[in-house]
């Protein structure tokens, strides 16, 4: 009788460089993209290096491989939603 092995986890993401998946590999394209942006301002004039910053911090944020179980920007989508909601309950009868 043979025996033959199940793959488990089937439906996980395919890793495409280390442990990011396409998606994350894209986003962390962009912010290495932005920090190049940002290098190029500063040699024009250093302030103009924090423009492309809020950029770099969005995307390097939704490159990370943090959570297993559920994609970043669902994660961060819920993190900003409760930030935002009111956090006194309403008394209303």
């Amino acid at each position: 009788m043979s025996v033959y092995k199940v793959p488990q986890d089937v439906e996980a993401e395919d890793k495409l460089l280390g442990p990011f998946s396409f998606r994350q590999f894209v986003f962390l394209i962009i912010a290495v993209i932005g920090i190049a942006i940002a290098y190029g301002l500063s040699t024009i004039l250093l302030p103009l290096a924090i423009i492309p910053v809020p950029m770099i911090l969005f995307f390097g944020a939704l490159a990370l491989p943090l959570k297993k179980d559920q994609p970043m920007e669902v994660y961060l989508a819920a993190v900003i939603s409760f930030m935002l909601k009111p956090k006194k309950a309403s008394m209303a009868a």
